[in-house]
């Protein structure tokens, strides 16, 4: 009997070894075995990973409107506010007495009930008395008790006095979609905000354009065309 160091079994291996190297059929055979094998592996594997494609698609879907939705309120609750930008500040200041005085300018018929709250936005800076009327006076917010007394102020916007404005209270998200627009909206394009919502009406037209995210000035044709590269 041949051992597995005789020369009849070395020669034997040997000659499989070669015919497994040189075969094409054997490694066609293996080829399709470790493929098949492998399929195997990876089939359910690809098919959680499209699930989970999904899911997470879904969820990102949700999200958005969950935040869209929060905006909508948050933005709702502000319907009644206001900023204005401007107006001198100094120290121990009656933050009610100011917006009347300033109501009293416009000859705009604000009574005292009709703020609903009034306060300066941002941190105080230290002033004295030889330092009241900073050159930058913080904002100041008005929460008005009905929707026709901010519009009494809104309509007053063209009577106000150089370096003072009044604006809608917007959200971040909002305030932030009304900076991009501004930016990016091609030239004499108005731009405003009405309840929150921003405006935008090119011109020679009537009616504005209402965008809610970016992608609306683009859709309305609003934006501006981005200069082709030298050649």
């Amino acid at each position: 009997m041949a051992t597995a160091d005789s020369p009849a079994s070395v020669e034997f291996i040997t000659q499989m070894d070669s015919y497994i190297q040189s075969s094409e059929i054997f490694k066609k055979v293996l080829v399709e075995a470790l493929n098949s094998a492998l399929q195997e592996t990876l089939t359910p594997l690809y098919a959680e990973i499209k699930s989970l494609k999904s899911e997470v698609s879904s969820l990102r879907s949700e999200l958005s409107e969950v935040k869209a939705k929060a905006n909508d309120n948050e933005q709702y609750s502000r319907r009644n506010n206001i900023r204005i930008f401007g107006l001198g500040e100094e120290n121990n200041e009656n933050c009610y007495d100011v917006v009347l005085r300033l109501c009293d300018e416009l000859n705009l018929d604000v009574k005292r009930n009709e703020l609903d709250r009034v306060h300066r936005v941002g941190r105080a800076s230290n002033m004295t008395h030889s330092s009241s009327n900073p050159v930058h006076p913080r904002p100041m917010i008005i929460k008005l008790t009905g929707h026709q007394s901010k519009l009494k102020f809104m309509k007053a916007k063209k009577q106000l006095r150089r370096n003072v404005s009044i604006k809608e209270d917007l959200t971040r998200e909002n305030y932030e979609l009304l900076k991009y627009v501004k930016t990016n909206s091609l030239k004499d394009v108005a731009v405003y905000t009405i309840d929150g919502v921003i405006m935008a009406r090119a011109p020679g037209h009537d009616k504005p354009c209402r965008i809610y995210k970016k992608e609306d000035l683009a859709t309305f044709k609003l934006h501006k065309t981005t200069p082709a590269a030298d050649d």
